[in-house]
């Protein structure tokens, strides 16, 4: 099975900023210890280019939290089977780092949730006072040629109806991407409670809101998203849909969460130890475990039950 595409789930130790980026106060995980180190990362990124993983995403948690952040962000740019990389971030200290991203030579792009346009909507959904903050760095970053999409997790009665104006503000802004995602039934924090059913907009239905407005021009389907285009302009329209099977077929995704497990599917308890795996070879018997490791991915296949973990754990 073909495997290109490796998300880094990061996170530090909570910090005193955690207290201001983070939904409803910092997440809580175990010593540093027990977290993948900057070298063992850096590890694994390379054995799996080996293989033929040549995109690498950065997610949460909050990815900018983390310790020395653009080290590794540099230091996997120069990796040589990596030929482009991704970071999902809430935004909050994006304003940090824009110099940093501008001076990486490969294609980066960044992913911002942003789940609504009206500030008090803002506080509600994610528990914090920062949408002008978050909207400001945003803009900041597309001045200055970040190239920057937005996530909007859409969430039935609460924020469907803002699905038009995002596209709207979308093109005005010059983001390159907009993608609509369907609630994912993970356990969230906060607010928001458990998942629920009747919170979730369907793909078919943020596709009929989107053509009431618009005319769209399709893309095709690039795993879990289907894209257009709309009016022939820029953004690209992505609709992602959480339970697809065609996409499951298509994915080519494995997550590595800040622990070192190896998820084959955000829906399937079965995963790998990496942590033991590095601790035990060298750089050509970890190669060599990857590939063997890969090959499990073919056999998994979602489960019904609600996973027991949060995407605030595992990011984006």
């Amino acid at each position: 099975m073909k495997i290109d595409y490796l998300r880094i789930s990061l996170t530090d130790r909570c910090n005193f900023r955690c207290f201001y980026c983070m939904p409803y106060g910092p997440v809580l995980l175990r010593e540093r210890s027990s977290i993948l180190s900057f070298e063992e990362l850096l590890r694994v990124i390379r054995g799996f280019s080996r293989i033929g993983v040549k995109k690498v995403r950065f997610t949460g948690g909050e990815p900018l939290l983390r310790s020395n952040f653009s080290t590794l962000l540099m230091e996997t740019s120069k990796i040589d089977g990596v030929e482009s990389i991704g970071i999902t971030t809430n935004g909050y200290y994006l304003n940090e780092f824009i110099d940093d991203f501008l001076s990486i030579k490969k294609p980066l792009s960044i992913n911002i949730s942003l789940d609504t346009l009206n500030r008090k909507r803002f506080e509600d959904i994610t528990g914090l006072n920062a949408f002008e903050r978050i909207m400001k760095n945003l803009e900041e970053g597309l001045r200055k040629g970040l190239n920057i999409k937005i996530n909007t997790v859409v969430l039935k009665g609460i924020n469907e109806d803002e699905i038009p104006h995002i596209i709207e503000w979308g093109i005005e802004a010059g983001v390159s991407e907009v993608r609509f995602i369907e609630l994912m039934s993970f356990r969230p924090r906060g607010k928001m409670g458990n998942f629920s059913e009747t919170l979730k907009v369907c793909e078919q239905e943020i596709l009929k809101i989107i053509k009431e407005k618009f005319i769209l021009f399709p893309l095709g389907r690039y795993g879990k998203a289907v894209k257009f285009l709309v009016n022939k302009n820029k953004p690209v329209i992505g609709i992602i849909s959480s339970d697809s099977d065609e996409g499951c077929l298509n994915c080519s995704k494995l997550r590595i969460t800040p622990e070192g497990k190896l998820l084959f599917c955000l829906k399937s308890s079965l995963y790998a130890d990496l942590k033991g795996i590095i601790a035990t070879s060298d750089d050509e018997n970890l190669v060599e475990k990857l590939r063997e490791i890969v090959v499990y991915k073919k056999y998994v296949r979602r489960e019904k039950e609600i996973p027991s973990y949060g995407m605030h754990l595992i990011g984006g």
